[in-house]
This record gives C-alpha cells, structure tokens and sequence, in this order.
C-alpha cells in the first residue's frame, strides 16, 4: 500500500486517537501513540484473510505505519472487498467491538472506489481466542 493513498485517512485517525477504549483490554491499540517509531517506514503488516480458503484476499495486504491504526485497516479491509461477490460478509477482527464506532467517522474519508456497496451486509465477531481481553458485553454481542 502507497504511503500517500492513505494520508486522509491518517489525518483522522488524529480524531479518535487519544479517545480512551470502552473495552478494557485493547492496549495494542492505546499504545500505538507511545512507542519509539522514530525512523521506521513499516512497523508491521495487516492482512485480510479469507476464512474458507485461508488465503490473503487480493488487494488485502498493506504496511502498517505506527502499529495497528484504524486507518490503515479501513483501507485494508475495504480494499479487498472491493472484488467480493456476496451479500453478506462476516468480518472476524480481534477489535470488533471498537472497530464499527471508528470507522463511521473516517468513512467518507475513503476513495469513492473503496466505498462498500449499501446492499452488502458487513456483520462482525471477536475470535474466541480474543473474547478474553474484551469486557463481558463484548462477549455477548460479538
């Protein structure tokens, strides 16, 4: 992913990133802010993966800059549902619970081209091996 196709969507990510998290156990995320970054390009990668086949979706690849950051997911998410067929997709995401609320206010900061179709339902889960992390209520809703 090209630095500079998602600068906007960096520039929102300074909205909510010192927003404290209503879950209690997301510290990967509320320390993004605080590690010593000086000087790295890529601190990681994200990836959307096809549960049914375990195979990379195609444009569901992307460098991370600062650690895990909305932004950089909204990107990589929405670009490899770009050449999804279906109707109904489910989205396992270790932050499920915060990742919806996050992404609402950088929606229409994303290129047209990666907006997702209205008549595609996106539900969510947190992966069993995540619940533990995450508050009682985000065991009974995801």
């Amino acid at each position: 992913m090209d630095v500079c196709d998602i600068s906007t969507l960096q520039a929102c990510e300074l909205s909510y990133l010192y927003q404290i998290s209503t879950c209690s156990g997301l510290a990967a995320l509320d320390l993004t802010s605080t590690r010593k970054l000086v000087g790295l390009r890529v601190t990681g990668v994200g990836a959307a993966v096809c549960a049914c086949q375990g195979c990379i979706c195609l444009l569901g690849l992307g460098d991370l800059q600062k650690g895990e950051q909305y932004c950089n997911m909204d990107y990589i998410i929405f670009s490899s549902l770009q050449s999804c067929k279906l109707h109904e997709i489910l989205l396992s995401y270790n932050i499920f619970c915060q990742w919806p609320k996050k992404q609402e206010a950088c929606h229409d900061l994303l290129p047209v081209a990666l907006w997702l179709d209205p008549q595609i339902t996106l539900l969510g889960v947190v992966p069993k091996f995540h619940l533990p992390a995450h508050k009682d209520i985000c065991h009974m809703k995801y």
